[in-house]
């Protein structure tokens, strides 16, 4: 009877901490979501920004050309209603092919 009721026990904890797993990962979905949903506004508010590749200075940025091994470097130009300090931000990205998304 005692080893049953610590099995039991065991179960109820293991699906407890199954919950509390599942709650973070869709509180995080949510928030992930949501500031997406921000950034779609702000791009529709004050539409994308497309540089023309002569608007770069590339002979003053650092890194090398794209490898496919070594993947790419991204240089942010800009960040929008950021305090001047942060301990944590978010970043959500998105990589676009003229207007078509490719990934997110």
């Amino acid at each position: 009877a005692r080893l049953k009721k610590v099995q039991e026990q065991s179960a109820r904890e293991e699906e407890q901490a199954r919950l509390h797993a599942d709650h973070a990962k869709w509180v995080a979905d949510q928030k992930r979501q949501l500031l997406e949903a921000r950034v779609q506004r702000e791009i529709a508010r004050n539409g994308a920004t497309n540089l023309a590749s002569t608007s770069l200075p590339s002979g003053t940025l650092p890194g090398v050309p794209y490898s496919a091994d070594s993947g790419f470097v991204v240089f942010w130009d800009f960040v929008s209603a950021l305090p001047r300090h942060v301990a944590q931000c978010n970043l959500v990205y998105a990589l676009y092919d003229g207007p078509k998304m490719r990934g997110a």
